[in-house]
């Protein structure tokens, strides 16, 4: 079972280097994010910059029971009976094997993600990948969010950032975010 759960691990790991490399913009704008918004450092986390490197690390330093260990931690912290909603379509029969399992899962105090999910705060970094490209995001916050920032985010990222950088200079991808915090985001 350790080496069908390493290998596991390892697929994991280059789709992920895989996703990085082909999707850099995409890595870009949530690392960016993260830096104010805890929804972005959950992302990264589970599917961004940080998640390869967490599982980089898994592999380099491989310990099954250590790893087993903190997965199942996990597992107890986000997969909570005290905290779950339940809901079946279709026939009754399944019902009774739906509140079995629920009966099965652990009843302890879920964490509350504020607690958890800080913003990293604004920070400038560089990521080295194996490609002939480069992808860049930047962000800042503007102050209060409201409907000019949002209209005027989404003028940038229609008109300037798309027809000059994408279609003219011909970028893989671009645009601009507003986000609820004030933030704004642009990137390709």
């Amino acid at each position: 079972q350790e080496d069908m759960v390493r290998d596991l691990l390892r697929q994991a790991k280059l789709q992920q280097f895989q996703s990085i490399v082909m999707g850099g913009h995409t890595v870009a704008r949530e690392r960016a994010c993260a830096q104010l918004q805890p929804y972005h450092v959950a992302q990264e986390c589970v599917g961004g910059y940080a998640y390869y490197n967490w599982l980089r690390t898994q592999d380099n330093d491989w310990n099954y029971g250590a790893l087993t260990e903190t997965l199942t931690t996990l597992y107890r912290r986000a997969v909570n009976g005290a905290a779950l909603t339940l809901s079946l379509t279709g026939r009754d029969a399944g019902a009774e094997i739906l509140a079995k399992g629920a009966e099965a899962l652990p009843r302890e105090k879920a964490p509350v993600c504020d607690e958890i999910l800080k913003p990293w705060g604004l920070r400038r970094e560089g990521i080295a990948i194996p490609a002939d490209i480069a992808f860049a995001a930047r962000m800042g916050v503007l102050g209060q969010y409201s409907g000019q920032v949002a209209l005027a985010t989404k003028i940038l990222d229609l008109s300037y950032l798309w027809n000059v950088i994408r279609v003219r200079q011909g970028a893989y991808g671009c645009g601009a975010l507003a986000g609820e915090n004030g933030s704004v985001l642009c990137y390709s």
